[in-house]
This record gives C-alpha cells, sequence and structure tokens, in this order.
C-alpha cells in the first residue's frame, strides 16, 4: 500500500579518483537486515550532492523498515552505512477507544452512605 512513491536518498560517497560511483540499496524488515524486502545494485551515483533510487515494491501500513546502502566503483565496495528504521503510516488511522481503569463496573468502593 503506498500513497506515493517513497525515495530512499544518501549523500554522495567521495570518489578519490574521481571516478563513477553506483550505489546499491537495501530494505528490509528488520534492524540487522536479514528479512530482506527488496533492494538494487545498480543506482549510478548522480553529479549532485545526494543519490536516491525510489522503492519498487508496495509497503504495508503501519510497519518498520530498515534500509542500508554503500558504494562501489569498478574495482572496489565501500563500507555499508549503519541501518536506520523509518515507520511506514499512509493512513492517518484514528486512535483506540480508551479503556476503563477505575472505577469498575459494580465497584462499590466510591459509594457513601
Amino acid at each position: 500500500m503506498n500513497a506515493g512513491p517513497v525515495v530512499l536518498v544518501v549523500e554522495n560517497a567521495d570518489a578519490p579518483l574521481d571516478q563513477e560511483l553506483f550505489y546499491s540499496f537495501t530494505l528490509a524488515m528488520d534492524p540487522t537486515l536479514e528479512t530482506m524486502v527488496t533492494g538494487t545494485d545498480d543506482v549510478v551515483g548522480s553529479e549532485d550532492e545526494t543519490t536516491s533510487w525510489t522503492i519498487d515494491v508496495d509497503l504495508v501500513e503501519n510497519a518498520w523498515y530498515y534500509w542500508t546502502a554503500r558504494a562501489e566503483d569498478e574495482w572496489t565496495t565501500g563500507f555499508a552505512m549503519d541501518p536506520v528504521g523509518f515507520f511506514v503510516n499512509f493512513v492517518n488511522d484514528p486512535p483506540l477507544s480508551p479503556g476503563i481503569n477505575f472505577p469498575m463496573d459494580g465497584d462499590l468502593s466510591l459509594i457513601h452512605i
């Protein structure tokens, strides 16, 4: 369920020799990235200061997702950034009904004679 495209954006990595960089993105359901949802390995780095990737699957409402990215050139792959999480909430759900705390139904502790 997507209300619109979800875009992941990273600051571009430094390329010591000004070589072209490619980025890989991984999206998962857990912070250890073991339950992978989707990903890509072939995003060409932008000439701007950031590079982005539009997630290619529908996301589940009211769920946490975690993602990471890394840069590489034609010779080597850089380290991945630490995973970060985001919560999907496309629909503004109403709050749940409040529950009774005190006095409970049939509680006689408040009756004064």
